[in-house]
């Protein structure tokens, strides 16, 4: 039997999902549907990875406006003030 794959089955979402394709139709059938069974796994998986980026971007944030804490004992040794 020779593999086939199908990279790009769309859904509304614009999500990009892939099944491996063979001879059999029948078989097809249920590794595409195999494929949208997986779909609200993926999604939940996704929505949590961007949340944590949320959480890591507004964390970054904070540490930015903090003030550099060796500030005062790097000036003396860097470059003529550099960065300035």
């Amino acid at each position: 039997m020779r593999a086939r794959c199908i990279n790009n089955i769309m859904n509304a979402a614009s999500m990009t999902h892939t099944a491996t394709l063979g001879d059999d139709s029948s078989g097809n059938i249920t590794r595409i549907n195999n494929a949208f069974d997986r779909i609200p796994s993926r999604l939940l998986s996704v929505e949590t990875q961007l949340q944590s980026y949320y959480t890591q971007v507004e964390n970054a944030k904070i540490e930015l406006a903090k003030p550099f804490a060796f500030e005062a004992e790097l000036a003396p040794i860097s470059p003529r003030g550099w960065p300035n």
